[in-house]
């Protein structure tokens, strides 16, 4: 979800009429018109629930490594960590 939410988040103007891709479908636009609200109304909520996510996950993942710390649940956290980290780099680049 943190993935994805961030994809639309980052992905605003080109999934837009206008943009590179506008046959894409967009949450944060989708939230906006269901809602009534306007986009950038919506865009800020919606940061605030990647984040607020960004914070869980981190919170969850911390706890979890505690309890059970083996190799295993590091390489899980690392993974999942870099891939995070690559569809932030990606997302502002990429092509649709």
């Amino acid at each position: 979800d943190i993935v994805l939410l961030s994809n639309d988040l980052g992905s605003i103007d080109r999934d837009r009429r206008g943009g590179e891709s506008p046959d894409d479908l967009n949450l944060v636009d989708t939230y906006a018109a269901e809602n009534g609200w306007a986009l950038r109304d919506a865009v800020e909520l919606l940061i605030g629930v990647h984040n607020g996510m960004v914070v869980r996950y981190r919170a969850e993942l911390a706890s979890a490594l505690a309890a059970n710390p083996t190799p295993a649940a590091e390489a899980s956290r690392y993974g999942t960590k870099a891939y995070l980290a690559g569809s932030d780099g990606w997302d502002p680049e990429a092509v649709r």
